[in-house]
This record gives C-alpha cells, structure tokens and sequence, in this order.
C-alpha cells in the first residue's frame, strides 16, 4: 500500500513538472513553431520534435537517481531512523522493480509531454509569426 502512495506521489509530481516545461517551451518558442508550421512541418512532426528534446533528459535522470537509490537506500534510511534508535539495516531491492521504475518514469513523462504538446494543433502560423 505504501508503495503506490510513493509511485503516485512520484508520477504527479512527475507529471507536474512536464507539464510546466512544455508549456514553458511552447510559449517561448511559439514564433519558431509558426515559422515550422509556414514552412510545411506537420504537427506530429513538432509535437515528436519537442518531445525527443526532453525524453532523453528524462530517462537519464531515471536511471541516474534509481542507481543512486539503489546505491545510498540503506545510509539514507540508517540516517533518518538513528534518532529512533535503528542504526543498521538491511534494504534489499529487487532489481526487476529498479528497471519497472524507470520505465514507469519514463512513460510517465512520455504521456504528459505528449498530451501536452497537443497544444501545437492548435497554433496557427500567421499569428505565430506576427504577434511580438
């Protein structure tokens, strides 16, 4: 039970932060994806564009912070229950379920930033590239 309120935990504030990057893409490049659009890029073509920049960055970031759990799980653990006098403990994690949390962060990132990056359907050109 613990469990999937952690995973749940992790992939809103997962989500989150997708959603506020795409976003924030969107609106600064918006003159660029006009200037796309115009030049004939289809919308699947920018929304897959915009999210191969930050899909990679993403399962890295998994893979790197699973490593480093998996590495510093028992000192950190040790070091939060010390003052309840647990000094020493033995966390085994199943390396199956390793791989499964960072597939899971990844389509979890992969989903947002694909709803998100609908939002490019509904740009039009013209007042991409007029408006300062």
């Amino acid at each position: 039970m613990l469990c999937i309120v952690f995973g749940s935990i992790t992939v809103f504030v997962i989500v989150m932060v997708v959603v506020l990057l795409v976003r924030t893409k969107l609106l600064r490049e918006r003159r660029t994806y006009g200037i796309h659009k115009a030049l004939g890029f289809t919308n699947g073509q920018l929304m897959r564009s915009t999210m191969m920049a930050d899909i990679p960055v993403i399962a890295v970031g998994a893979v790197i912070g699973t490593i480093a759990a998996h590495l510093l799980a028992d000192s950190i653990v040790a070091l939060c229950l010390s003052f309840c006098g647990i000094t020493q403990g033995n966390m085994y994690m199943n390396p199956v379920f390793e791989v499964l949390t960072v597939l899971g962060i990844t389509v979890a990132a992969v989903l947002a930033e694909s709803i998100c990056s609908l939002k490019i359907r509904k740009m039009e050109p013209v007042k991409l590239i007029t408006e300062e």
